[in-house]
């Protein structure tokens, strides 16, 4: 389904709770990419024992739903004090991504961790921000509670 930039997706009016609350879920799960996030926390946590990558896995988990429940309640408010709009933010993201695009296909440097940073906790950084809850899941957070606070069925539905 299309939107026109000027148009609101209401899927709180136009399905049930049930609807809006899977059509949500699935858009979530795609922009998340649990699968390809699994492969960078285990990267990212194998010196860790057992305990460490749960307690790893439980901080992420709860940064996520921070973010997330943020982005749903306050994102649309934040964008309006600055000015910004859901398609300007898509064009920017755009563009990140093909600078980052182009580096990689002229070879640009890649930084490289420090010693400082192989005892650091990645939960929060860079596991919950950027990787899971990156620009694409709190612009999609903001546009589900743009178009769904108007209801308790598409908070809950969000949530």
């Amino acid at each position: 389904m299309l939107i026109a930039a000027d148009e609101q997706l209401d899927l709180a009016g136009s399905l049930g709770f049930g609807q809006a609350a899977a059509a949500i879920f699935v858009g979530l799960f795609v922009l998340t990419h649990p699968f390809g996030n699994f492969a960078l926390f285990l990267g990212l946590t194998s010196t860790q024992t057992p305990e460490q990558q749960s307690r790893t896995a439980l901080k992420t988990s709860f940064a996520c739903l921070v973010i997330a429940l943020v982005s749903l309640l306050f994102g649309q408010a934040v964008l309006s004090f600055f000015g910004l709009t859901i398609p300007a933010l898509q064009v920017a993201g755009g563009i990140i991504f093909l600078s980052m695009g182009m580096a990689m296909v002229n070879g640009g440097e890649e930084s490289e961790a420090s010693p400082d940073d192989a005892g650091s906790d990645p939960s929060v950084v860079p596991l919950a921000m950027p990787f899971i809850m990156g620009p694409g899941v709190i612009v999609g957070m903001i546009a589900f509670g743009n178009s769904s606070l108007d209801s308790t069925e598409g908070v809950l539905g969000a949530v």
